[in-house]
């Protein structure tokens, strides 16, 4: 069972975040005040009257919302489709964890148009999506810009204040009558759109083609991941980041 290796990853991920968030319980009290739920007698020496203390407790809800875009075209067979099956069950169970909501898609080109692979979605029916995400594979080509605007547009459509975006891809887009300079620009535009409406993107480089996803979404966005080793890892890290 893949999962029995992988869950210690995402259990130690998710205890760390939510012991970070225990802490900020414990040191959120708010002193010096008119008015508050308590004294504090550490304050009675105080002439202005401001001798109240008043807890405010964060939400345990964290929030935030992640998608994640599996490239999904031959040349990720082997090691690398491999590792980034093995990302997105760690960052599935650690999200499932932390109830955080997460979709997880797949793509490639085929011969009737851009095939879409939905592995896990934010409000999941039927509670089988990790059995769904040990279908990814390899197959044919990338047409990346309308596979990255359908996840982009949902998530959009969610309401959580963070709402990271991170695209899966060994190298440039290649399709019919889509590569090149053309593809790259088509790329550039649909990230840069989808930043306005308040997606944060990441671009998780995992290829030998690292300068043209470099230059499709951003050095900001751009993760530079040669140990495939550790991008599993990497990824998860990232997320409990901006979860905490």
């Amino acid at each position: 069972d893949i999962m029995r290796e992988l869950r210690p990853v995402s259990s130690m991920l998710a205890k760390s975040v939510q012991n970070v968030l225990k802490q900020r319980k414990r040191n959120a009290t708010e002193k010096g005040l008119y008015m508050g739920s308590r004294l504090d007698s550490s304050s009675y020496y105080r002439a202005d009257g401001r001798v109240f203390t008043k807890r405010n407790l964060p939400s345990d809800n964290i929030d935030m919302s992640v998608a994640i875009l599996v490239d999904e075209s031959g040349s990720m067979c082997g090691d690398r489709i491999a590792n980034a099956q093995a990302m997105a069950l760690i960052v599935y169970d650690f999200c499932s964890q932390l109830n955080i909501p997460v979709t997880i898609y797949g793509h490639n080109y085929g011969y009737d148009g851009v095939d879409l692979y939905s592995f896990a979605e934010f409000d999941s029916i039927d509670g089988n999506d990790k059995y769904r995400l040990m279908n990814m594979n390899a197959y044919n080509c990338n047409r990346d810009g309308c596979a990255v605007r359908y996840v982009a547009e949902k998530l959009c459509k969610r309401f959580e204040t963070m709402r990271m975006f991170i695209v899966v891809s060994d190298g440039q887009p290649s399709a019919d009558s889509y590569c090149g300079t053309a593809a790259e620009q088509d790329l550039q535009s649909i990230r840069k759109e989808y930043e306005r409406k308040g997606i944060t993107f990441y671009a998780a480089a995992i290829g030998d083609d690292k300068e043209c996803i470099r230059r499709c979404y951003g050095e900001k966005a751009f993760l530079d991941l040669t140990d495939l080793k550790k991008f599993p890892m990497t990824i998860a890290k990232l997320i409990a980041r901006n979860a905490i």
